[in-house]
């Protein structure tokens, strides 16, 4: 039954009541006289008898309702932050002294507690440690989830996937967050699009350390072409292993390499791997110069 449902009943119940009570000092009505006068003060005051009683017993039954709401969210919150303990490792002391951080932080936050509390625990079972970095990390992925089309969760699994491929530590996640969410304002796309490819091609191009900016940069310039984040993975995926090849065994390869860019093959070993992804962009600048398009 609902809270209305229950309240509905207590108020047809309370009048079911004073209706029988009236009944029973209703033939005081038909004396006349003094026995008259009585009955009707015995009426009146039984009625303001029974508007206090009723006043007092519906203030009674919302506050037992306020304390049985108070009691479960309570229970929710403290089963919430057992899940975090859980993940994380955290003491007994140390939960203590994050709980209190966190429910600062949540204040300000316009995602519900149990949202929040279970991003900190996927942060501690995907590896993320410290209690600052937890916080930073739900922080992070709360205002993603503000501001863009992805859920709590599918932020979270996005963000530490990438950082842990690109290898930047807890420092790269808001960072990557901000670039992500910039890109998707300027680009043709979403945000979960620019994470799905991004996520590929971090994975396609570890060898090659991409920064997170760097994926999330190719993961919106294939989101906005429509490729899918497999395809668009493997293919830049296998064009920085075709430019490593060419720079490493020579041959024909390098000498296309050499028209394309100008670069010497010394000069584009170095390239490829202090910044593999401007050697890619070498290539393509000297082909759209060569179409006779504006180079910025």
């Amino acid at each position: 039954m609902s809270n209305r449902e229950e309240q509905v009943m207590f108020v047809l119940k309370m009048r079911e009541q004073a209706s029988a009570l009236l009944k029973k000092v209703g033939g005081a009505f038909r004396n006349t006289g003094d026995d008259a006068e009585k009955a009707g003060k015995k009426a009146r005051s039984f009625a303001e008898s029974a508007t206090l009683a009723a006043q007092a017993a519906t203030a009674m039954f919302a506050a037992v309702r306020t304390n049985q709401a108070m009691v479960s969210t309570f229970a929710n919150y403290e089963q919430g932050m057992l899940g975090v303990a859980k993940t994380t490792n955290f003491t007994a002391e140390e939960l203590a002294k994050f709980g209190t951080a966190f429910d600062d932080m949540a204040e300000d936050m316009a995602v519900p507690v149990d949202v929040l509390q279970q991003v900190a625990a996927n942060a501690g079972q995907l590896g993320i440690q410290g209690s600052q970095n937890i916080l930073a990390f739900t922080e992070t992925v709360a205002k993603l989830e503000i501001a863009t089309d992805l859920t709590g969760e599918a932020a979270s699994f996005a963000l530490a996937r990438i950082n842990t491929l690109t290898k930047e530590g807890a420092d790269g996640i808001d960072k990557l967050a901000n670039v992500v969410v910039s890109l998707g304002n300027s680009f043709a796309t979403t945000e979960s699009q620019i994470f799905r490819v991004a996520q590929e091609v971090a994975k396609s191009t570890t060898t090659f350390g991409l920064s997170s900016e760097q994926v999330a940069a190719y993961g919106a310039t294939f989101a906005q072409l429509g490729s899918s984040a497999e395809i668009a993975g493997t293919s830049v995926g296998r064009t920085f292993r075709s430019l490593a090849t060419a720079a490493a065994e020579g041959g024909d390869g390098m000498k296309h390499l050499t028209q394309m860019t100008g670069l010497s093959r010394s000069a584009f070993q170095k390239l490829i791997k202090e910044d593999p992804a401007d050697s890619t962009g070498k290539g393509a600048e000297r082909g759209v110069q060569e179409a006779g398009w504006p180079c910025r």
